[in-house]
């Protein structure tokens, strides 16, 4: 799917919804430890959880690149043509400058990294001088072409969270820790084919089981906005499990006493560390913006322009600064949140997270979409 953003938007979106087919063998693996343990019905509803998980890609492409692609491309074909006219040898000096100049824009509007940008504006000041005097040569765009190809992946924001999210992060999305790749067995074999139910063509019919199931009328009951009930007790401490209600990604994390610990540290550094704006409801204005302190339950989209930040929990990662003591960052205009959900002062993002109506109907069981404040 392709969406286009405001009308003021810099950047086009491209969208793309997978089925879970490149998941299945990794949950298969996932599910080894529970099956040996001999606890077949646990590891039945980790399946399920796990092929029912979408994988949606959104890659960024910010309009000053494409500008600055199609001013490279304008350029090539002038400077590899011999005996320019003076009116040609004007165009390729304004094609460059123009590519300059829209990669200018793209820094200014915070795509990416300054040192990104660095050696785009070394190859283009070389090209500028291998064509000036009328000179003209092949192979001088190759490296600068290659690069703002690398640049639509890295510094366009959201393939490099997605792609992250379906190699490695597994584990976080489902709950569910990620064991070794040790072979499986014949009786795991055996038991895995019963519980899919499924023989040869196992990897297709059971990532087909979500979509037949989408059919029935809860289905259609939850997209209108009828509460959604999660079991909490598969979502390992410190993973994150993703649903969805109302067609929006709902987060739960279970904290751990670490994670609570490191929230205290950002006060000081947050723009609405009381959570006094009307983002979440009063039973959840709190430190940890919570009914149990160990599980935070918010809407995961950005409160800058609706995009899906990216669950980041490690301290202090190198990308993010010695000061990051764990949180979500939203790649498509650096806003970053804590892991309570609530917004650091000095970023696009305008507000912290939101909060959704949830309540507990057991130790283990969840209710998004209704509270006593909003009954079903």
């Amino acid at each position: 799917m392709r969406r286009f953003g405001s009308p003021r938007s810099p950047h086009v979106e491209f969208r793309t919804l997978n089925i879970p087919l490149e998941t299945y063998p990794a949950a298969i693996k996932a599910i080894t430890p529970l099956i040996d343990a001999g606890k077949s019905e646990e590891a039945k509803t980790a399946l399920r959880t796990m092929l029912n998980t979408l994988v949606v890609t959104t890659e960024v492409v910010p309009l000053p690149r494409l500008r600055a692609e199609e001013q490279i491309k304008a350029a090539q074909a002038l400077a590899e043509k011999a005996n320019r006219s003076k009116d040609e040898n004007d165009k390729l000096a304004q094609s460059i400058a123009a590519a300059r100049d829209q990669l200018n824009i793209a820094e200014l509007l915070g795509y990416g990294d300054k040192k990104d940008y660095k050696p785009m504006y070394q190859q283009i000041d070389d090209i500028e001088k291998k064509t000036a005097g009328g000179k003209w040569g092949k192979g001088w765009f190759e490296k600068i072409r290659q690069q703002l190809a690398e640049w639509r992946t890295c510094v366009g924001g959201y393939r490099r969270g997605a792609s992250a999210l379906r190699r490695s992060n597994l584990a976080a999305t489902t709950g569910i820790p990620m064991p070794g790749y040790a072979k499986l067995n014949r009786d795991r074999r055996q038991w895995l084919l019963a519980a899919t139910g499924v023989s040869g063509g196992a990897v297709l019919a059971a990532a087909a089981i979500p979509f037949v199931e989408s059919l029935a009328p809860g289905e259609a009951a939850k997209a209108a906005g009828a509460p959604v009930e999660v079991d909490i007790s598969q979502i390992a401490p410190g993973a994150l499990l993703t649903i969805e209600w109302r067609g929006r990604p709902v987060w739960i994390l279970h904290r751990t006493e670490r994670m609570l610990t490191l929230l205290r540290c950002n006060d000081a550094r947050l723009a609405d560390p009381r959570s006094e704006q009307a983002q979440q409801p009063a039973y959840a204005a709190n430190p940890t913006r919570s009914i149990r302190p160990a599980f935070l339950v918010a809407t995961g989209i950005c409160t800058r322009l609706g995009c899906v930040p990216v669950y980041r929990p490690e301290v202090a990662p190198a990308d993010l600064g010695g000061d990051w003591s764990g949180g979500f960052y939203c790649p498509c205009h650096g806003s970053r949140f804590d892991l309570a959900g609530r917004v650091f002062k000095n970023v696009p993002a305008p507000s912290n997270l939101e909060i959704p109506p949830h309540e507990y109907l057991g130790d283990t069981r969840l209710r998004i979409g209704a509270d006593r404040e909003h009954p079903a």
